[in-house]
């Protein structure tokens, strides 16, 4: 008798896991109490792991799965960046490689083009593009790398023939990420814009040079 309700009981565990795997795949975990109290069993988290026998839902407990199902929370977005009305006159602008500070060269370089790339999609300003730009310099002799004073700046601006430049660097301090850049007027070699975004993560980053663009559109409309 004992042997029949185990095989009985293994069987609707059987199928109660089915059911409950079938859910977990659609993301709903509000079937799991009302099929706990349609067969009447307490302890039934503890119980299905034993039936399950390493398979399925495995030894994670419920709360476990239901913490593991939560949605991830996302970093709100920027906000959209204005445009540039038609008939705008766009300034030229090329964007410097930025110097590393403890960081990789590579991530500096990711910055430099997230940077480019903004500032085309604002309409605001030409950007001379990065292949272009190590090509000229590379046939006048100059490096797209380790110019970020100010009369670097002007000597490349105008092998580049363009207006204006961006310098700077992309950093680390203990788990906080720095942009700092300056925009150099190439005719008179003066800083006429700096600003510098922080952040902890790539969100917060991306929302920098957004920020930062945008402060560039408002210093060329003043």
């Amino acid at each position: 008798m004992i042997d029949g309700i185990t095989t009985r009981s293994r069987s609707r565990f059987e199928e109660l896991r089915a059911i409950v795997d079938n859910q977990f795949m659609k993301q709903n975990l509000c079937i799991i109490p009302a099929l706990i109290s349609l067969i009447g069993i307490s302890g039934c988290a503890a119980t299905m792991v034993a039936a399950d026998g390493g398979g399925g839902m495995g030894s994670q407990s419920l709360g476990g799965l239901m913490m593991a199902q939560k949605p991830a929370v996302r970093a709100e977005s920027p906000a959209p960046r204005r445009k540039a009305p038609a008939g705008t006159v766009k300034v030229n602008i090329a964007v410097m490689n930025l110097e590393p500070q403890n960081v990789t060269p590579g991530d500096a370089a990711v910055i430099a083009d997230l940077m480019r790339s903004n500032l085309v999609n604002s309409g605001y300003f030409v950007v001379v593009e990065k292949s272009n730009m190590d090509k000229i310099l590379q046939e006048q002799g100059f490096q797209n790398s380790g110019c970020t004073s100010s009369e670097c700046a002007v000597k490349l601006g105008r092998v580049l023939n363009v207006r204006k430049m961006v310098v700077g660097s992309f950093g680390k301090l203990m788990d906080r990420y720095f942009i700092n850049l300056r925009v150099v007027n190439v005719e008179s070699g003066e800083v006429v814009f700096s600003d510098t975004a922080r952040g902890e993560t790539v969100d917060d980053i991306e929302a920098g040079v957004v920020k930062v663009v945008d402060s560039m559109i408002r210093a060329e409309q003043e």
